[in-house]
């Protein structure tokens, strides 16, 4: 314990662990079905980030603390959404992806995306389709390897945040609020499209 002068504050003690049972299973988060859900783990990401967002808006304050973990989880949340797309739609067309999964490239990734969607969606508008693309190139500038919000540095020692000097989080939460509506519908078209194939 150490005593900061008005309460003695607990320190980590070896009965700790990340994963004590509980009896509060309100608290316990379900991960025996959860965990092997792709959507899952995209839309979780975009409701923290939204949740973030909706902190900050309702206080007033703390917004240059949590823009790094809010970029970070809607750019996370972005990439997920690209290759849980391009996954479902490769698989639905029976052909492999043109680009690498394991890489983090926005662009890229919207690419093989906007291939496959104007593939099986041939008659969707390409004037929204395009300005995701266009979108994706912008936050990619700002964070081409989902490092920037992660890390003050890069690996060698640059600011890794210099092309850019302020954020407006309500309105990055409008524009991925924006993009969500596509991509949720493309999903749920591919979706649809995988249960009617035999």
């Amino acid at each position: 314990m150490i005593d900061d002068g008005t309460n003695l504050m607990p320190l980590p003690s070896k009965t700790d662990s990340f994963f004590n049972k509980s009896s509060e299973s309100w608290n316990d988060a379900l991960l025996d079905s959860y965990s092997k859900n792709w959507s899952v783990y995209t839309v979780g990401y975009k409701n923290a980030g939204d949740i973030l967002v909706e902190r900050v808006i309702e206080k007033g304050h703390s917004q240059d603390l949590l823009v790094f973990p809010i970029m970070f989880l809607y750019r996370q949340y972005l990439e997920l959404a690209l290759k849980g797309i391009i996954r479902d739609a490769s698989k639905l067309l029976k052909s492999k992806p043109a680009c690498r999964m394991d890489r983090h490239n926005l662009p890229n990734l919207w690419d093989e995306c906007y291939r496959l969607l104007v593939e099986l969606f041939p008659n969707d508008s390409e004037e929204e389709l395009k300005n995701i693309g266009r979108l994706m190139i912008e936050l990619s500038k700002i964070d081409e390897s989902s490092f920037a919000f992660r890390y003050p540095e890069n690996n060698k020692q640059e600011p890794t945040l210099n092309n850019i000097d302020r954020i407006n989080l309500r309105n990055v939460k409008g524009v991925i609020e924006k993009i969500s509506i596509l991509l949720c519908g493309a999903d749920a078209m591919i979706d649809i499209c995988q249960s009617a194939s035999p």
